[in-house]
């Protein structure tokens, strides 16, 4: 005895399946970002912090320590840049109609 699948229903089974992958992965990537978002501030803030200290102050930065300073911020910065690529990378999907 042998079944007939109907070619649709397989079809829709594997495209709702496909479909629940993606929503799950795209909820991850969104987390993900979320989270490097909220590093990133908290970043930003603590070398603002150090900085302002450090100019309200009589001491100065030493050469390794400005160095150090100045990555800290070109690498927050690349990373900023990073999570706003990928928010706008990812296309608006159209309502349903």
């Amino acid at each position: 005895m042998s079944t007939n699948v109907d070619p649709v229903a397989a079809f829709a089974a594997t495209e709702s399946a496909n479909l629940t992958l993606i929503s799950t992965g795209i909820a991850n990537v969104v987390t993900g970002v979320a989270a490097l978002d909220s590093t990133i501030t908290g970043l930003d803030a603590t070398i603002a912090q150090l900085q302002a200290q450090i100019a309200a102050g009589s001491s100065t930065l030493s050469p390794a320590d400005q160095t150090l300073l100045n990555s800290l911020t070109t690498q927050s910065a690349a990373a900023v840049a990073q999570v706003q690529a990928v928010s706008t990378a990812i296309p608006v999907v159209p309502a349903a109609s």
